[in-house]
């Protein structure tokens, strides 16, 4: 059993250890935001106490509890990181409450026996959202849509689709406004494209079909019978410049062309819906097991297991790209100790990217995370050896253009390779060197020479011995500008226009961990405590999306 979950199993065991009154109280602040719910003659408020409960299958629930269910306010975590937090009625998902799932994506709102049903929020994992009414888990009724994309549709849904009279705005300028039917244009309608031409008529099947009007915002208009058979299109093209009509215009021009850049977007699908999920009252209460003495030892196994798993993958993908900025990979060996325990040790041998003659005077292990990502060093404490934080920094590192452009194609290429093969938790390794420093003893802060010049990082003075080596994360000349933050927990400064001459070395590490059983306990149990955003143990396509958000804001073109 990995560190996390007996930590994770530790932690419930000792809250189960604790007095009934103090977990009463501790219930109280945990729902303060949520209504309470109804609690009818078979179970009284004398029935209901507050419980804590491991099951033997690796479920938790903590809440409000009659006798045999859940019965009031409570969270269920599931091992697979999702996690509900809300009302409870006789065991079973009932009134207001929220709905997580280990990608990030969450539904708040009202529940009838574990179904989204009623007035709700869903918020996917790439921040696209549907506010409105649910039926049975499907958007039904009245709602609005916000796509990840930026286009937006509000209107009637059915078994969740556009049904009924919407309005679908796309984000270059388009919209349509008039009747659907299973998410396509369908009946009477208008689309008004951005440059002011207009089709006002019958649609079907999400395009034009039958009596129908184009016009130009010249004042030209097509009217006539529209199909994409051109057996059943008729139709008549009226210039604005004359009263005679004629048939110059190919109305194929409005399919192929004009609704070619209209397409619908069908949002994030939900794979398991809260309704899927089973729970384990007939099991009874579970215990959390004993720390497991090998843990230590098993962390290390499991990591050389993620290597090889990925290491075929690995391959092709720095073979691919010389300029890969993940962790360089040059042994996996295991050796059998002599004596007589005859202990295996597996072991990964693998490079030093501050491995250099040039002083690294300081160096961040960023992540794109809030909690927690903060030395909790003096920074009288803080030298050359202290590997500092995201919530420690205060740059923006300035590429050259051409390198900057490199930096974002290989971060993406790289973040799109871990999250292929389910890694995450990684950093972005970051050594700097200040160039222009004034001469400075013990452990403060490098002072380098401050300007507001807007001198192109190419100027720094560089060794020239060093340019040969000179490539995407290693010896690399560059600025950085200095930032302030507003607020304690403000991920990235705003700039100040001042700047520094540095050389960086960055790459990317700790690519071994991937999403197992553990990171989703450690994901759903943080939740319980923090915003489930700001912690680092979050779904593969979460953590890339965010990495990625995150690095390209602290670095930046140096133009």
């Amino acid at each position: 059993m990995s560190k996390v979950l007996v930590g994770i199993l530790k932690a419930v065991e000792a809250k189960l250890r604790k007095s009934q009154a103090s977990a009463k109280k501790r219930a109280i602040s945990i729902f303060t935001t949520m209504s309470v719910a109804h609690v009818d003659d078979e179970a009284s408020d004398a029935d209901v106490c507050h419980t804590e409960k491991i099951f033997s299958n690796g479920d938790i629930y903590i809440g409000q509890w009659a006798t045999d269910y859940p019965h009031g306010n409570g969270k269920y975590l599931w091992p697979d990181g999702c996690m509900y937090l809300g009302e409870w009625y006789k065991g079973k998902i009932r009134g207001k409450g929220k709905f997580s799932w280990p990608s990030g994506s969450t539904y708040e709102g009202q529940f009838k026996n574990g179904y989204m049903n009623g007035e709700g929020t869903f918020t996917g994992s790439l921040n696209d959202t549907y506010r409105g009414s649910w039926v049975m888990n499907r958007k039904q009724g009245k709602g609005t849509q916000s796509y990840a994309n930026g286009d937006h549709y509000e209107g009637g849904w059915r078994k969740g689709f556009h049904d009924g009279q919407g309005r679908y705005h796309w984000n270059s300028g388009h919209q349509y406004i008039g009747q659907w039917k299973k998410g396509k244009m369908n009946g009477n309608g208008t689309m008004i494209w951005a440059n002011g031409n207009r089709y006002d008529g019958s649609w079907e099947d999400g395009l034009p079909k039958g009596n129908g009007t184009f016009h130009w915002q010249d004042g030209s208009f097509y009217a006539g019978v529209w199909s994409r058979d051109q057996k059943e299109q008729s139709g008549k093209f009226y210039p604005s410049t004359s009263q005679d009509p004629h048939d110059d215009w190919d109305p194929n021009q409005l399919f192929s062309v004009e609704m070619g850049e209209c397409l619908i977007c069908e949002g994030e699908n939900v794979t398991i819906f809260p309704s899927d999920k089973t729970f384990s009252w007939s099991s009874g209460e579970g215990k959390a097991p004993r720390k497991n003495s090998r843990a230590n030892g098993n962390l290390p196994h499991s990591f050389t297991d993620v290597l090889k798993r990925m290491l075929p993958a690995y391959f092709e993908h720095v073979k691919s790209f010389e300029n890969t900025l993940v962790t360089k990979f040059f042994g996996l060996h295991c050796v059998k100790l002599s004596g007589p325990i005859q202990k295996k040790v597996r072991f990964v041998i693998m490079g030093n990217l501050l491995c250099t003659e040039v002083p690294i005077h300081r160096r961040f292990d960023l992540k794109g995370s809030s909690h927690g990502r903060i030395t909790d060093k003096p920074e009288s404490e803080i030298d050359a050896n202290t590997t500092l934080k995201d919530l420690d920094l205060k740059f923006i590192f300035r590429l050259q253009k051409d390198w900057f452009q490199e930096f974002c194609s290989q971060v993406n290429k790289d973040c799109d390779f871990l999250e292929q093969e389910r890694i995450m938790d990684y950093s972005l390794l970051v050594g700097i060197s200040f160039q222009d420093m004034e001469a400075t003893e013990g452990n403060a802060e490098p002072d380098c020479i401050r300007t507001t010049s807007s001198f192109s990082s190419t100027d720094v003075d560089l060794n020239p011995a060093l340019w040969a080596s000179v490539r995407l994360g290693i010896n690399m000349p560059a600025r950085v500008e200095f930032t302030v933050r507003s607020h304690e927990t403000q991920l990235v400064g705003e700039p100040t226009g001042e700047f520094c001459n540095v050389i960086l070395f960055f790459g990317i590490i700790d690519i071994l961990q991937d999403y197992d059983i553990s990171k989703k306990l450690e994901h759903a149990y943080k939740s319980f405590q923090y915003d489930s955003t700001s912690i680092s143990a979050v779904d593969p396509r979460l953590y890339s999306k965010r990495f990625r958000d995150f690095i390209f804001r602290v670095f930046a073109d140096d133009s």
